[in-house]
């Protein structure tokens, strides 16, 4: 069942490479109910991932549907950059690119 999943899991990345979005398609998403994020013309959609950052005390759904890039790099609440195991955790949750 592990070798399974991390087969589709990897498979799958390639897809998510490929796939554009437009910024009014991101904008679509806004809500915890369906939210994506845009990172350095990356599009992530974080809805799974919400629940877990409610640990924190900075609440991300007010960046849903919207390029969250400032707020990646320099955490609003510290100033601080994420960590090495956010950046892998966040690239999870990759779904495609901003299209131009």
């Amino acid at each position: 069942m592990v070798r399974f999943f991390l087969l589709t899991t990897l498979l799958a990345l390639p897809l998510a490479a490929k796939t554009t979005y437009t910024a009014a398609q991101v904008a679509s998403h806004k809500t915890a109910a369906s939210c994506w994020l845009i990172i350095d013309d990356v599009v992530y959609d974080v809805t799974k991932y919400l629940k877990r950052h409610e640990d924190f005390d900075y609440d991300i759904t007010r960046h849903c549907g919207s390029d969250a890039t400032k707020q990646w790099h320099k955490k609003p609440q510290t100033g601080e950059e994420h960590s090495r195991k956010a950046e892998r955790l966040l690239d999870r949750y990759r779904i495609g690119t901003l299209g131009k």
